[in-house]
């Protein structure tokens, strides 16, 4: 590693001194084969200021940093359990996300340097009362541990502890390099540690679920409101609501018509209405076949604020099987809203103001032909004027736009051209209102 360099080395008092504080004409050694050094420091050479050995050598600045830190953490650690202190360490867990930190010396006894282990020999050990290790320390810097040691203490529920250098100021670093530990094997939630899910998927759902249980439980018990929001995917609009106005009572991993619901939801009768389940793809999404609504949450945690994240999760869900429309009568589907349009315009003959009216279904816009009786309603509280027609072009009659003062009505061709397509591009305007219902798999109002 081109960037560490021999920055310590040991006085004629076995003293460490750093590159920095090192001064000529004094004696230098090498901490590890005790030979002469060489201090390089002066403002006329290109390379940073640092010790070399006065003859060749075969120790490396990789490898006296490793041994300087090994050693001065082993100090650390010996002198904070011999004065019963706490030493504080923090790091990323790879299971809920969370940057934990704790103890080191929660139930350590002593401590070993080099400790000599079947199938391995970890820099540092950590034992309890008991002389059983609890932990083991190690530190790379170009190496990491074997895979036959990383089996043994997983196998032994010893936790491993890596601690990264790649800077020979690490060594002025310990505290900092502290927080910045990799252990892989451990999360501070019970639940982990009580179901055993060790991988990365299945730990985030399970954390996310007892997280979302916490609040929810919290709620309920305190009497809260909890309004969350979602995007309807049965009639496209955005639907809010309290998701605790029939609760009462929650529970975890409770088994529904053969299938498992991660938090389910109990009425004051003890009935299960609502769910929730926590998901990491949509092939994981039910059918719309159960007599429940369903709350989908995704398990991927993408913000630094984890707990602000969960809340989100929860008051915007992923996923809602669920819609305040109507369901058809005769299908059972949720029922799509229908919209009547209205434009003010002016007669194409007599140039008076009128409006105009078109309902929009499922999308497309249609012309009064298509009013049932409450959108006729509608229309005509909005000042519309419609009247029954003979269209000599098309030799029938239909239900139309028409003009109040020259009775002039207005067909289909010309209703989209002249009239709904300059609505659109803003050249007219148009006001919209709710008009009731259609059922987008049967056509049903």
């Amino acid at each position: 590693m081109k960037n560490i360099l021999y920055t310590t080395a040991l006085d004629i008092n076995n003293n460490i001194i750093h590159i920095d504080n090192a001064e000529k004409p004094n004696h230098f050694f090498c901490p590890l084969c005790k030979e002469r050094m060489v201090l390089k420091k002066s403002e006329k050479q290109k390379r940073r200021p640092h010790f070399s050995h006065k003859n060749n050598n075969k120790c490396s600045p990789e490898t006296i940093l490793h041994y300087l830190f090994k050693v001065q953490l082993y100090e650390k650690i010996k002198e904070s359990i011999l004065k019963n202190k706490e030493l504080k360490i923090s790091w990323n867990c790879k299971f809920c996300a969370e940057t934990h930190s704790g103890n080191l010396l929660k139930k350590a006894k002593s401590v070993e340097l080099e400790y000599t282990m079947p199938n391995t020999r970890p820099d540092i050990a950590i034992l309890d009362e008991n002389k059983n290790v609890v932990s083991v320390i190690e530190i790379i810097v170009t190496h990491y541990p074997e895979k036959e040691a990383i089996r043994y203490y997983k196998e032994n529920n010893i936790i491993l502890i890596e601690i990264v250098l790649d800077s020979d100021n690490d060594i002025l670093n310990m505290d900092s390099k502290l927080k910045q530990l990799r252990i892989n094997d451990l999360c501070i939630y019970p639940e982990y540690r009580k179901c055993g899910h060790y991988t990365l998927e299945r730990s985030r759902k399970c954390f996310l679920k007892n997280k979302l249980y916490r609040i929810i439980y919290n709620k309920i018990k305190n009497n809260n409101e909890l309004t969350i929001v979602w995007n309807c995917d049965f009639c496209s609009d955005t639907h809010s609501g309290n998701l605790l106005k029939k609760a009462n009572d929650i529970k975890k991993n409770y088994k529904y018509k053969n299938i498992n619901l991660d938090i389910a939801f109990f009425d004051k009768n003890n009935t299960p209405f609502l769910a929730i389940n926590i998901i990491n793809s949509d092939s994981e999404i039910l059918k719309n076949e159960y007599d429940l609504i369903f709350l989908y949450i995704k398990s991927n945690i993408d913000y630094e604020d984890l707990e602000k994240d969960i809340y989100n999760k929860l008051i915007h869900p992923y996923k809602v099987n669920f819609c305040f429309s109507p369901r058809c009568k005769k299908c059972n589907s949720y029922m799509e809203k229908k919209y009547l349009k209205v434009i003010e315009g002016r007669c194409w003959r007599c140039n008076t103001p009128m409006k105009i009216a078109i309902v929009e279904i499922l999308g497309n816009d249609n012309s009064p032909e298509r009013f049932t009786k409450e959108d006729i309603t509608l229309a005509t509280s909005k000042n519309v004027f419609l009247k029954k027609q003979y269209s000599k072009t098309i030799k029938s009659t239909y239900l139309a736009n028409s003009c109040r003062k020259c009775g002039t009505f207005i067909g289909s061709h010309f209703l989209f051209i002249e009239y709904v397509a300059p609505a659109y591009y803003g050249e007219l305007v148009m006001n919209t209102y709710h008009s009731g219902y259609v059922c987008p798999k049967c056509d049903e109002y």
